[in-house]
């Protein structure tokens, strides 16, 4: 079984002499270990506590759980802050805990826009993207200040032939792994904020929890002819929605817009249809 860094808190307590509750320990691992002679059960009142015998149990958590440092495995309790190099370090194994996939952002330009690292600049050609790892976006600086986040890769790669009312400069974000690093950034600098997703109940949805609370001036573009894409739009994604979202109430003027056309044509629009090819 699989040892998360809560129970691995847990065991850190019993390694340094400390004594546990039979049931703070999970009844597989906790049976495991006993089997293994790293823990034991003392009688203590009615019921019984949970005692280790330290050293056995550093030698079954290294040989059977790939847990090689405790200490440093406990650290690693925060999921989506923890790194493979981490994982690795402290069990030899990179797989032995989930860890989020290419912790940052990939960045591309419409225009002329411009971005810098560390004041020098990292401008990607058209048509390619830059990927900054999070460690390195408190260096990241861009011109003019103004972002463009967009749903998918696709349309992300394709941002200057969407058809929007797209800004004549910007710096596009594609939007995975909006982590604390980026929220942080985007709250220091307060760029101009534009926003490009799909255009059904589910992309409200996205805008106005996952994009307004990082920025909350920011602007979903709808397309001119919202109403006359949306007909020849996809009414099955639509329906696929509709008990979920039936009741959702928009907070923001855009996505109240949004939201209605989509009621009202009872089809969804997917943004890469919006892709001039």
């Amino acid at each position: 079984m699989r040892i998360t860094p809560i129970q691995a808190s847990k065991l850190l307590n019993l390694q340094r002499g400390a004594s546990l509750a039979r049931s703070e320990i999970n009844k597989v691992l906790r049976d495991d270990l006993l089997n293994r002679g790293a823990i034991r059960l003392q009688k203590s009142g009615a019921g019984y506590r949970i005692v280790a015998d330290p050293e056995k149990l550093e030698s079954v958590l290294a040989n059977h759980y790939s847990i090689r440092d405790l200490n440093s495995f406990v650290s690693l309790r925060d999921g989506p802050e923890r790194s493979r190099a981490e994982v690795t370090q402290a069990t030899g194994n990179s797989k032995t805990l989930p860890v989020a996939p290419m912790k940052g952002l990939y960045l591309s330009v419409l225009g002329d826009a411009e971005i810098f690292i560390d004041g020098i600049s990292a401008t990607p050609q058209p048509g390619t993207a830059l990927f900054v790892p999070a460690n390195r976006l408190g260096g990241l600086s861009i011109s003019p200040l103004r972002i463009l986040g967009i749903e998918n890769v696709e349309a992300f790669l394709n941002a200057g032939r969407l058809r929007l009312p797209l800004p004549p400069r910007a710096v596009t974000v594609l939007r995975w792994n909006w982590a604390n690093e980026w929220r942080a950034w985007v709250g220091d600098h307060r760029p101009e904020f534009l926003y490009a997703g799909d255009y059904d109940w589910a992309g409200v949805s996205i805008f106005e929890h996952e994009v307004l609370p990082i920025s909350s001036e920011a602007k979903f573009l709808v397309p001119d002819n919202l109403h006359e894409r949306l007909q020849t739009g996809n009414a099955a994604l639509f329906q696929s929605q509709e008990d979920k979202y039936q009741r959702y109430q928009p907070v923001s003027t855009h996505g109240a817009i949004i939201y209605d056309a989509v009621r009202e044509c009872r089809h969804a629009l997917e943004q890469e249809s919006l892709i001039e090819l």
